[in-house]
């Protein structure tokens, strides 16, 4: 009767590595008996009628290679071990464990899909190398050309690529990249340095038309972005100085009037500004990005004033007034230290006044000259 031979293909966990005894400073690294190690383990259960084969490496990991030791990819050598240890009745594959550290930055789909690779004949001479589930592509993908070269990744969902681009030999994004919608049309597109956004950045809306542009400086946007709507009138124009936003923006409706005007110094908005909020507009001062000063609401219908009152440092203070579209007085009061005090009022738009609020400290005590229990 012939042996039946099963090959156990893994890492360290099939080698047999003792982790308590390593030495970092002189790699030193000692592997447990034969008996004690799982494939010896299985083999001492089967019995004389199976011969069971080891093929472990510390750090293997599935489909990819540490920038500073080579060999490690247990698709680079699976195929020539299944021939070196041909006939062979089972294959028992254990990986995916060092594929979770840092440096690869994998998720668990990707790693569990390391494996099943299937080669693809592109046109020109290109190919792909990836996996092929239930006729789909899933997970990631190498693109070669005719030379075998890799040209770039990409990674697909159900047969729709995700994005596609191309890594450093450390494993970081690197050059051109492109992200896509599930209908395959671009998300965005743009330049990688090391994992960061770098170059120019370009956004687009499904039917291909640009909704924003702009440039980073590793991972830093930088320079002047700019927005516009589906219909090409421009959105929003702002600049950006080491990373923060700096300078004039100004933002405008979809036929091209200002709603939104105003400065930032370094991410903080600052001096007069502007907008155009639902049914009214709103101006006033900021310093440190916080309003100061006196602000001011108006009804863009009947161009009334809708509100006035002052801030210190974001906080209301003195007397705040708002008004119908009419003109006519709404509500009044005071604001002390940000919290209501003393005597609010509230009328009708006829001006007819309507109740009588006391408050202490931002709590109401009174109403009309009856106390609140």
């Amino acid at each position: 009767m012939n042996k039946k031979n099963i090959l156990c293909f893994g890492d360290s966990n099939t080698w047999g590595f003792v982790p308590i005894i390593f030495d970092y400073e002189t790699f030193h690294m000692e592997r447990y008996s034969r008996d004690l190690r799982w494939p010896g383990f299985m083999q001492n259960l089967l019995g004389n009628d199976y011969f069971v084969i080891e093929e472990g490496l510390n750090g293997r990991t599935t489909n990819v290679e540490y920038p500073d030791i080579q060999g490690r990819s247990g698709t680079s050598y699976l195929e020539p071990c299944l021939y070196t240890h041909s006939p062979l009745d089972l294959v028992i594959i254990l990986l995916g464990v060092n594929d979770l550290k840092v440096i690869f930055d994998r998720t668990i789909k990707e790693i569990s899909l390391g494996l099943e690779l299937t080669k693809i004949p592109l046109n020109s001479d290109k190919y792909l190398l990836g996996v092929i589930k239930e006729n789909k592509k899933q997970g990631l993908f190498k693109v070669y050309d005719s030379t075998g070269k890799l040209k770039h990744y990409e990674f697909y969902n159900n047969n729709q690529m995700m994005y596609k681009g191309m890594y450093d030999s450390l494993n970081l994004k690197s050059g051109e990249w492109t992200y896509f919608d599930k209908k395959n049309n671009i998300i965005n597109t743009g330049y990688y340095t090391s994992n960061k956004k770098d170059k120019t950045w370009t956004y687009y809306y499904p039917n291909g038309s640009i909704q924003q542009k702009g440039c980073y400086i590793l991972g830093k946007p930088t320079g002047e972005w700019t927005w516009w709507y589906n219909n090409n009138q421009l959105w929003r124009k702002e600049q950006y100085e080491k990373g923060k936003i700096n300078g004039l923006v100004i933002e405008y409706d979809s036929l091209g009037k200002v709603i939104t005007k105003g400065e930032y110094l370094y991410g903080q908005k600052e001096g007069v500004w502007y907008y155009e909020i639902n049914d009214h507009k709103e101006e006033g001062e900021f310093v440190s990005d916080m309003k100061n000063g006196s602000w001011e609401m108006t009804y863009l219908s009947s161009n009334q004033k809708m509100f006035s009152g002052k801030y210190l440092n974001d906080i209301p203070v003195g007397e705040h007034v708002y008004y119908y579209p009419n003109g006519v007085i709404k509500e009044i009061g005071k604001y002390e230290n940000g919290e209501k005090e003393g005597e609010w009022k509230k009328y009708n738009n006829n001006g007819v006044l309507l109740v009588t609020y006391y408050f202490k400290r931002g709590v109401e005590f009174k109403r009309d000259g009856l106390k609140i229990k």
